[in-house]
């Protein structure tokens, strides 16, 4: 009678350790995929990064701040594919708008910084072409890494407070002032 109590408790621990180690599978899962999607995350931003940096070689500030807005709204609906959530209409509509609101002043000071920088041969269009550029891709990389930890966030840090969302915005803006340089350095020869 003793050895069939021991033999349903080994059954027991069996069955428990069984179903301790499908939970473990199971979360070794998640996290795979959670990198995976991160991954592919990373590379989409990185991608728009470039095509930013490159849309500020472009002589017309007007054309390239809609370029880069552009970028900025194409990028949020491939994040959200990737992480498996709808094209977030109202959050990309306040996000063009405020693009288009934003660059207004801007624009205006990068047509006329430009044209003083430009009146150097050369080295001025290269040294304005290089900033505007490089001002580009930060704010690419500072726009999909918001949304990148929205959606990572299950879809809900952008619905907590705006003070919050712009203290996010602002240390990635920063954090991209170091990254962008280094990317476009990684790949300026591929």
């Amino acid at each position: 009678m003793n050895t069939q109590t021991l033999s349903s408790g080994d059954q027991h621990s069996n069955a428990l350790a069984t179903q301790e180690l499908d939970n473990i599978i199971t979360q070794n899962e998640i996290y795979a995929e959670q990198a995976l999607r991160r991954k592919k995350a990373e590379q989409l931003i990185n991608r728009n990064i470039l095509i930013a940096v490159g849309c500020g070689l472009l002589p017309m500030p007007l054309v390239d701040a809609a370029g880069v807005a552009t970028i900025e709204i194409v990028m949020i609906g491939e994040l959200a594919k990737i992480y498996g959530f709808p094209f977030p209409n109202r959050l990309a509509l306040i996000k063009m708008f405020l693009s288009v609101v934003g660059s207004i002043g801007s624009i205006y000071v990068v047509s006329h910084s430009r044209s003083a920088l430009t009146t150097i041969p050369l080295i001025g269009y290269l040294a304005s072409a290089t900033v505007y550029s490089m001002a580009n891709g930060v704010a690419v990389f500072a726009v999909g890494k918001v949304f990148q930890h929205h959606f990572e966030s299950g879809g809900t840090l952008l619905s907590l407070d705006k003070k919050s969302t712009k203290k996010l915005y602002h240390s990635e803006y920063q954090r991209g002032k170091l990254v962008v340089p280094q990317l476009v350095a990684a790949h300026a020869g591929t």
